[in-house]
C-alpha cells in the first residue's frame, strides 16, 4: 500500500514535495497502528507513508509578533465533531487574531477528508503558533509513538509560512514494539533524518498537508532555510482516526 509520489531508491537530497491526496493515500488513515507496523512488511521497521497535499493554497495570518521577540506565540483550540474551534487560552487578542485562520483550515480538513472517507475522532486540537527565523527548530519527531495496537493510527494536518514540515518516506527501524508501551524508532536513523541524510518530502509554503499521527517521523524546515529576520506562523491541527476494520 503506497500514496506517495517518490520510492526508498530516490537519493535523500532529491526532496520532492508530497503528492495531491487521493483516497489511496487516505487508506492510511483506516490502519489501526498494528496494522501500520505490519504494512512496512518486515519486523522491526515502520513504514513512513510521507505527507499529501489538500488542495489550493492556504494563507496563514495571525497575530503581530514583534520579530525582537525571542519566544513563539502559541494558542490551542479544542476542535469538536461540527468543527466548532474553542480556545483554550485566556489572550484574547490573540485568539480574536487567530481564529479566523484556526476555522478556516478547520473547515477545509474536516471537508476534504470527509470527502476522502476519512472518519475522523475526538479529542482534536489545533495548535497556532508563530515564531521568530530564529527560533524555528528542525528537531525530528513523531506526533504520537503510544503503541496500542487496536487503536487508530491518527491524522496530523499541518500548514505554515516559510516551509512546511519535512517528512520521511522511507520504512524507519525501531526495537521491538510492545503495547501500551512508546513506540522507540533507531536514534541514529532519526539523527540521520534530522540531517537530511533519509530520503523525505518538503512541503511547501501555505500548503497543508497531511500524514499519520503515529510512527510518521517529520521536523520542521532545515537550519538557514527560514530568511533571518522573517516570522514563520504555523498551524497543526491533530485528530483521532476510526480504523476501517
Amino acid at each position: 500500500m503506497d500514496g506517495r509520489s517518490t520510492t526508498p531508491a530516490r537519493s535523500p537530497s532529491a526532496r520532492p514535495e508530497p503528492p495531491a491526496a487521493t483516497a489511496h493515500f487516505a487508506r492510511w488513515f483506516g490502519l489501526t497502528k498494528g496494522e501500520l507496523l505490519a504494512s512496512a512488511g518486515q519486523p522491526g521497521l515502520v513504514a513512513q507513508t510521507g505527507g499529501a497535499y489538500l488542495p489550493g493554497r492556504f494563507t496563514v495570518a495571525g497575530p503581530d509578533h514583534d520579530r525582537a521577540e525571542t519566544e513563539p506565540h502559541i494558542e490551542t483550540f479544542l476542535v469538536e465533531r461540527d468543527g466548532t474551534c474553542n480556545p483554550t487560552g485566556t489572550d484574547r487578542r490573540a485568539i480574536e487574531a487567530w481564529s479566523p485562520a484556526v476555522e478556516a483550515m478547520t473547515a477545509t480538513v474536516i471537508e476534504c477528508m470527509t470527502r476522502l472517507g476519512v472518519a475522523l475522532d475526538e479529542p482534536a486540537y489545533l495548535t497556532a503558533s508563530s515564531s521568530t527565523a530564529a527560533a524555528v527548530t528542525g528537531t525530528a519527531h513523531v506526533d504520537d509513538d503510544q503503541y496500542r495496537p487496536e487503536d487508530g493510527v491518527g491524522f496530523v494536518a499541518i500548514v505554515a509560512s516559510h516551509l512546511g514540515p519535512r517528512i520521511a518516506v522511507s520504512p524507519i527501524a525501531h526495537r521491538p514494539a510492545a503495547a501500551s508501551l512508546p513506540l522507540q524508532l533507531d536514534p541514529d536513523a532519526v539523527a540521520s533524518f534530522e540531517r537530511g541524510g533519509l530520503a523525505h518530502q518538503q512541503a511547501a509554503a501555505e500548503r497543508i498537508v497531511i500524514f499519520p499521527q503515529f510512527g510518521q517521523l517529520h521536523a520542521g524546515p532545515s537550519p538557514g532555510t527560514i530568511p533571518t529576520g522573517s516570522v514563520r506562523t504555523l498551524l497543526v491541527l491533530r485528530a483521532g482516526t476510526r480504523p476501517a476494520t
